[in-house]
């Protein structure tokens, strides 16, 4: 059995949990705050730990995420408050990342106004 926290000598803990919510297969996900993620855990145990984003300001990063939602078709809503946006992902593998937000960061780390899509910008 692995040790508490860890999976194949990955840290399975948050930093610093802010938001919480559980989707229609009762699977629950975290806006880790400190680690600047999402984490999905399919139950109390934190079986199947999976993480979606790291610390940054483009796309597949989060600042400091504060909450997140999952709606009936499984996309992803997370608050990132200190980049003042909010991003939507198809799941946790990322895919379709959009954002909506005042300073959300182009990948070339310059701002962009809202609405502006980073899967519109050019590569």
């Amino acid at each position: 059995m692995a040790q508490a926290g860890k999976a194949a000598g990955v840290a399975r803990s948050v930093a610093s949990p802010r938001g919480v919510c559980v989707d229609s297969s009762g699977r629950i996900y975290i806006a880790d705050s400190g680690d600047g993620r999402i984490v999905r855990i399919d139950d109390m145990d934190g079986s199947n730990f999976v993480v979606y984003g790291s610390y940054g300001g483009g796309p597949g990063h989060f600042s400091a995420p504060e909450d997140v939602r999952v709606d009936a078709a499984g996309r992803v809503y997370a608050l990132d408050g200190e980049r003042c946006r909010i991003v939507r992902i198809d799941d946790l593998s990322g895919r379709n990342w959009t954002t909506y937000g005042t300073y959300s960061w182009t990948e070339s780390g310059q701002y962009r106004t809202a609405g502006e899509n980073s899967r519109n910008l050019p590569a």
